[in-house]
């Protein structure tokens, strides 16, 4: 899409899960950007064209020329970083300890630790993302040598 036919396109808001799940299901949108295991149960009932998918290694790297997707990010401000450094510090650790369980452990021990806020009624499905997105995760040194060779 160009510039130009931004004008054409309206977005809105349609959350995670399952009011994502309706949205597509219930045609009430023509298009969204979906995760496992949302994608996979709506893939089930409604027909769908997939633009780009970078739920596996492979479509990553296809979609963004990289072998590994950066999807778990902190955002703040500089003047909250500034505040409260001590919480933003155990934050970043927080999120790093939870990445090195992710990688030490089964899909279905991870599973089976998933709050039921997140799973859907498919529990083959939420493997199935699982693994996927599993195969995506990054390792701490190759953000250090992306980072570097972007210094």
């Amino acid at each position: 899409m160009c510039s130009s036919d931004l004008e054409d396109v309206s977005s809105t808001a349609v959350g995670m899960a399952g009011t994502a799940i309706a949205a597509m299901t219930h045609h009430t949108i023509a298009a969204a950007i979906m995760t496992d295991p949302s994608l996979d149960v709506v893939r089930k009932t409604t027909p769908l064209r997939v633009l780009s998918d970078t739920r596996t290694g492979a479509g990553v790297k296809e979609a963004y020329g990289v072998d590994v997707y950066p999807a778990s990010v902190l955002y703040s401000t500089t003047q909250w970083l500034t505040q409260h450094a001590t919480e933003a510090t155990k934050l970043t650790r927080a999120m790093q300890r939870t990445m090195e369980w992710m990688r030490s452990h089964s899909v279905e021990e991870i599973y089976a630790k998933m709050p039921a806020a997140y799973k859907t009624a498919d529990s083959q499905a939420n493997i199935e993302g699982l693994k996927a997105f599993l195969e995506t995760l990054s390792r701490s040194e190759e953000h250090t040598s992306e980072l570097q060779s972007l210094r």
